[in-house]
């Protein structure tokens, strides 16, 4: 697992680096995609080689297994359905097809796309995707993220679990229901969310063997995962702290930890300082508000208040059954050692988590709920009232059967336009929020009018359905460059007095959008 996981890192490192020499012809995409199917084929036959028995299942692991197996098709048909979450619209697949069009990586000046300079290593395997075949193969690839965190949950369960408790564990975070929609939609989340696990995976294995080396690999998935989403690098500090709590603590230790974690997303920091001047742009700029809550004790009333509502009013509430098991850790105390690494991370993420920003809801909380989830089954495994734990094994259950159920009828929606009974564009005309800044070119009339030429977009926020090429206004130097476009497309406005030699030649009340051309130059 760790081995793939430096296969995707470098797949994604190499096309970061023909960005930035401006070489992503086809010619040479076609020789990365080929070489990363070679490669992954590879990897995936040594697998099954060295796995190459199947195991007999109890009833009620192949209970737990359909389940889950359930929940990963639901997931895989919202997964082959066009595209729709914003941030993938906005800039998670916006960008990656602005530089295969410009056939190089760089900064876009400016408040829409301020994000072009953060670590951006899965949106550099969604370019190959996008290359591929579109948007499709982006999501696909995200899925597959999902897929490979249950595998190294798993995996990291059985260190400590029987199998069955093991296959518990994957199906308690599995039935969250940001999980399942992140499963469906080409965001970075899963990804970061995969590093973690496989972060605390090799820590486990380092208090076991002892070797320096897992440490450099621990640090190694911090790194991968910082250079995925840029808040990833707070994981760093979790396994600091387990180090310095460790009785192998030393400098050479430390050392071993930190350097990998920091050198691997460092081309990303070293690209955003020497377009902005500041190696973690947008942090500390106009564009994006960030803050971090500073530890005090006691915490407020408020600041719990806040918690709960993740789990029960969020728009992706995390599953109630950490809110049931939980509180019996204190039952269990002197049955389990509270400086479980499992136990230990649980605690340290969920102190992090509460003073980090939580506008992201759930999602935000999505890296730590792996863990989370499987230190909520070794305290139920630890209960020794067996009606208890069938109490807490039936709730798991009927989250699972109802995570399915409600993620069933949202993906409903995918299903007419994935077996052709619907058209893209009717799917989009139909589930788009034009009225939120998302854009498409209906009939793709705009294309057909401007053809080659450039287009300055005034307004609008998730270009993605453009097939046009486009200017967007705040990547603008100046006010006077604006007046060197022959067309201008604005939303939800009126063209401003300064372009009064422009006139109105396309109008779409459905997707609020007016394309002007320029009468006299």
């Amino acid at each position: 697992m760790f081995a793939l996981a430096a296969i995707v890192g470098t797949i994604s490192y190499v096309v970061f680096g023909l960005g930035l020499m401006a070489r992503l012809q086809s010619q040479v995409l076609t020789v990365v995609v080929v070489g990363s199917i070679v490669t992954l084929g590879l990897w995936v036959r040594m697998q099954l080689k060295i796995h190459h028995h199947m195991p007999k299942l109890s009833r009620i692991e192949k209970c737990l297994l359909m389940l889950i197996s359930t929940q990963l098709l639901i997931n895989l048909i919202g997964a082959l359905g066009p595209e729709l979450g914003f941030d993938a619209l906005w800039y998670h697949l916006t960008l990656p097809k602005i530089y295969l069009e410009q056939t190089r990586v760089f900064y876009l000046p400016g408040s829409l796309f301020a994000y072009s300079a953060i670590p951006k290593l899965t949106e550099m395997v969604y370019l190959l995707g996008l290359w591929a075949h579109g948007a499709v193969i982006a999501k696909l690839i995200n899925y597959s993220f999902g897929v490979l965190i249950l595998a190294a949950l798993y995996r990291l369960a059985r260190t400590y679990l029987s199998r069955a408790y093991a296959l518990l564990t994957v199906l308690v975070f599995s039935s969250n229901l940001v999980f399942a929609w992140q499963s469906i939609t080409a965001y970075v989340d899963l990804a970061r969310t995969w590093f973690d696990v496989l972060a605390l995976l090799a820590w486990v294995t380092f208090t076991q063997k002892k070797k320096t080396s897992l440490l450099m690999v621990c640090g190694a998935m911090v790194g991968l995962a910082t250079a995925t989403k840029m808040i990833g690098l707070s994981s760093l500090l979790i396994f600091v702290a387990m180090l310095l709590m460790h009785k192998k603590r030393s400098i050479k230790n430390l050392v071993a930890l930190v350097l990998p974690a920091i050198l691997i997303p460092l081309p990303w920091f070293a690209f955003a300082f020497i377009a902005t001047g500041n190696p973690i742009f947008p942090v500390f700029s106009p564009f994006i508000s960030f803050s971090i809550s500073m530890p005090y004790i006691p915490y407020r009333l408020e600041d719990f208040k806040q918690l709960l509502l993740l789990f029960f009013r969020s728009s992706d509430p995390l599953s109630p059954i950490y809110a049931m098991v939980f509180p019996f850790v204190f039952v269990v105390r002197k049955k389990l050692n509270l400086t479980h690494p499992v136990l230990l991370y649980s605690l340290l993420s969920l102190v992090l988590w509460f003073h980090l920003p939580k506008d992201g809801g759930g999602r935000f909380a999505l890296a730590y709920l792996p863990i989370w989830s499987l230190a909520a089954v070794l305290i139920m495994s630890a209960i020794q009232q067996k009606f208890i734990r069938a109490i807490l094994l039936s709730s798991v259950i009927v989250i699972a059967m109802m995570t399915i159920a409600y993620r069933g009828v949202a993906n409903a929606k995918y299903l007419p336009v994935i077996v052709g009974k619907e058209t893209e564009q009717q799917f989009f005309m139909a589930h788009l929020n034009f009225s939120f800044g998302d854009f498409y070119d209906e009939d793709g009339v705009i294309k057909k009018i401007v053809g080659d030429t450039p287009v300055l977009i005034m307004g609008g926020h998730n270009l993605f359905y453009a097939d046009f090429r486009f200017v967007h206004e705040t990547t603008l130097k100046s006010a006077k460059e604006a007046h060197q476009f022959s067309y201008i497309l604005i939303f939800d406005k009126e063209l401003p007095d300064q372009f009064s030699t422009y006139r109105l030649v396309y109008e779409n009340p459905t997707t609020r959008a007016k394309l002007y051309k320029q009468s006299s130059r």
